[in-house]
């Protein structure tokens, strides 16, 4: 038969790239990982408040600042912290609403989470894998990482970073990385300044085995960028942002 349509019949409708839904404007191919996957998913909303909380709040005080600011914020955002504890990560998650802890990932320092192995396994990057959906973006400026950040925040990930890009225990707070400017204006997506304090060194931070200490999160007002701003423009509000909190 003639693949031409018959006469007042409509042509038959084949799947295709055409009749997929439109992808947004700037998205990227969905990432594929087994951390976004629902077992790993499954696994942190059991391991968080039955183990990794308690064993935070065990060894820390911790005061949580300003996060009703993200009621009525729609998801995804970007949330740009300074990087003053090894467990900050852990700080920020506990301080968060938990609706917004079950869609986070977080950006990890591809070199120091990802690179070390012991006995011949990545098992400091898988356990980052498991209970932070931490996904390994490098220092050096390039595409790719970007792309994978942009990917997570168009299938409603929010995504957690350091633009300081390196830890300083106890503080002060560095400079800001230009590579947060250039993220935070091409992804269009609202960035929530975050602030970490340790006000008492804690066992993490060389404060003694048995010291108990103290820390505060504050949470900031969402910030937008315009798409023609200068992403070093951008970078200075938010590092201003951050040391204002």
């Amino acid at each position: 038969m003639s693949s031409r349509s018959v006469v007042g019949r409509p042509p038959e409708e084949r799947p295709g790239p055409e009749s997929a839904p439109a992808r947004p404007r700037g998205a990227r191919e969905p990432v594929r990982s087994w951390a976004l996957g629902w077992p790993a998913r499954f696994s942190r909303a059991v391991l968080w408040p039955t183990l990794c909380e308690p064993i935070v709040r065990t060894f820390y005080s911790l005061d949580a600042l300003g996060a009703e600011r993200l009621s009525g914020t729609p998801a995804p955002v970007i949330f740009a912290a300074n990087h003053c504890a090894h467990l900050d990560n852990a700080f920020i998650i506990v301080s968060l609403p938990k609706p917004w802890r079950r869609r986070l990932a977080i950006a990890a320092a591809a070199a120091d989470i990802f690179g070390p192995r012991h006995l011949g396994l990545p098992i400091k990057g898988t356990l980052a894998q498991l209970l932070g959906n931490a996904f390994p973006f490098a220092r050096r400026r390039g595409p790719a990482r970007v792309d994978h950040l942009q990917s997570l925040l168009d299938q409603g990930w929010s995504v957690l970073i350091f633009p300081e890009g390196k830890l300083t225990v106890g503080g002060p707070m560095q400079p800001f990385k230009a590579g947060i400017g250039l993220v935070a204006v091409g992804s269009r997506t609202p960035v929530v300044p975050v602030r970490v304090d340790v006000l008492r060194r804690g066992p993490w931070e060389g404060g003694g085995r048995l010291s108990r200490g103290r820390v505060q999160v504050r949470f900031g007002a969402p910030m937008r960028f315009a798409a023609d701003e200068d992403p070093e423009d951008a970078t200075a509000r938010l590092e201003a942002a951050v040391r204002a909190l």
